[in-house]
């Protein structure tokens, strides 16, 4: 069976020579945004809807006044990813390597074209068209919005969070791979909190705040959700470390953040960028939102906010 159709070709990887003159050109001159630099050799720029990579080059490219590394095809999830690759092999394209997730949380593989030229399908997840729920986890009425552009072209997800309405539903693998439904803990109240990364000095601040008011927490009859893109591995390593009681989940394509609005563009360091937005959502008894905190400011003193929120009723 054919795999679903891409997204379109939305990716470019040049070589530059003259790295940084290459960069403001694309940067200064066209208005494209940094959206990641992992190193001083390499740069990732959007315009919302589309990546362009330019990796620093000392040596001679493949062909005189050529430099295009390889084009790229985006592709809506991770297991699209897995799907492409097995359909490509199986009509005889010549492969890389398998599919591998990178340091961004993308995932892609190479394969070559009848001229040799290297493509790239990859699920790069700020360039995802639309956030697909999971099966049977579509909340009554809830639609699953694609992500459109602002005027200045940013990406912005369209987040169905509102207070007073329908949590989205979800289902994400805890820290022991074991499937966890938000649908499974109606009538009581949920505390879902999303951040970037585990053991961090924020993140662990955080999480060791909700752990120190477990007690209270408890009493409130609430539970606690912590989800990040990390592993279950991670999550493990995290949860045994610091002691914490509440359960950690896995949401590595970002697909249950984009529902929430807790990955989009942020502010780190004065610089602009995207990622996971530190962020909360109280959700009631009843499945309906009940408080939003849209971005949390101090991680450390946020669980005690929090706690006075589920005290209140």
């Amino acid at each position: 069976m054919k795999p679903p159709p891409t997204s379109g070709l939305r990716h470019v990887a040049l070589h530059a020579r003259r790295f940084e003159a290459t960069l403001a050109f694309y940067r200064d001159l066209l208005g494209m945004r940094v959206e990641w630099r992992p190193d001083a050799d390499n740069a990732y720029l959007t315009s919302g809807v589309d990546n362009l990579a330019i990796h620093r080059t000392e040596g001679p490219v493949a062909a005189a006044g050529q430099r295009l590394d390889h084009i790229g095809f985006v592709l809506e999830t991770a297991a699209d990813v897995d799907r492409w690759h097995d359909y490509l092999a199986a009509h005889g394209v010549a492969l890389d390597a398998p599919p591998r997730t990178h340091r961004d949380g993308a995932r892609s593989f190479y394969c070559k074209d009848p001229e040799g030229a290297t493509v790239q399908f990859i699920h790069h997840p700020p360039l995802a068209g639309t956030v697909r729920a999971a099966p049977g986890d579509a909340a009554a009425g809830d639609k699953v919005r694609p992500i459109r552009s602002d005027r200045e072209g940013k990406a912005v997800a369209q987040t169905a969070i509102e207070e007073g309405k329908a949590a989205p539903l979800f289902t994400l693998p805890d820290a022991d791979g074991n499937k966890v439904a938000l649908k499974d803990l109606r009538g009581r109240h949920v505390v879902v909190y999303f951040y970037p990364r585990d053991d961090t000095p924020g993140c662990t601040k955080e999480a060791c705040g909700f752990r120190d008011l477990w007690g209270a927490v408890k009493d409130a009859g609430a539970a606690v959700l912590g989800i990040s893109p990390d592993s279950e591995a991670s999550h493990r390593k995290f949860r045994d470390k610091y002691a914490l009681p509440f359960t950690l989940l896995s949401d590595p394509e970002r697909k249950v953040m984009a529902r929430y609005g807790a990955f989009g563009e942020k502010t780190m360091y004065g610089r602009k960028t995207q990622g996971v937005i530190r962020s909360t959502v109280l959700i009631g008894p009843d499945g309906k939102v009940v408080k939003h905190w849209r971005r949390v400011v101090k991680a450390a003193d946020h669980p005690q906010k929090v706690l006075e929120a589920l005290q209140q009723g």
